[in-house]
């Protein structure tokens, strides 16, 4: 993964015949934590996991996941967009949708989870602190971390060490520090 990065590789990547909401690289990373967590480091962009088009309002129930991902089209009808909380709603995925979320929460500002989201994080009482954490108003500090590593740019993030600032603020800016 370094490698591929190192060398230009668009870490906000999309997968054209199977569109998601999201980019790709989270989707493919969901069940490795460290290659998630190191995703964001670098600056993937996690706001897009928390765009539902459905919200809080009811979501149709799932499609089978045989035709879903099929490489097989189904008749002439073109494949359509999944949404972030689809993909943790799959039984590969589910057991390990509240620590994903806590990863992306600490990439994004302000988000409004969406009734399956919630879902999911209730379904386990151990999860109830990373509904805590999404609600908002987020703590101010993480608030202006965002708007830094946003001001750097994602291309620009790998250099934070070269900043003239305080180490601590460098750590805290690469998600070193405890918060």
């Amino acid at each position: 993964m370094q490698l591929l990065l190192d060398h230009g590789a668009n870490i906000d990547a999309y997968i054209a015949t199977h569109p998601t909401a999201f980019p790709a690289t989270i989707m493919f990373a969901m069940k490795y934590l460290s290659l998630l967590k190191f995703l964001m480091d670098l600056g993937c962009n996690g706001e897009s996991c928390f765009s539902c088009l459905y919200g809080n309002g009811p979501h149709p129930p799932a499609s089978p996941p045989s035709s879903r991902f099929s490489d097989m089209p189904i008749g002439d009808k073109a494949p359509s967009v999944v949404q972030f909380c689809e993909i943790l709603s799959t039984p590969e995925v589910s057991r390990w949708a509240g620590p994903i979320i806590d990863i992306l929460l600490d990439y994004v500002g302000n988000v409004q989870l969406c009734s399956r989201l919630k879902e999911h994080i209730d379904s386990f009482e151990d999860w109830a602190v990373i509904r805590e954490k999404a609600e908002p108003p987020r703590p101010l500090a993480h608030l202006c971390r965002l708007q830094v590593r946003k001001a750097i740019g994602k291309y620009r993030i790998k250099l934070l060490d070269t900043l003239p600032l305080p180490g601590r603020l460098i750590r805290y800016l690469k998600y070193e520090s405890t918060q």
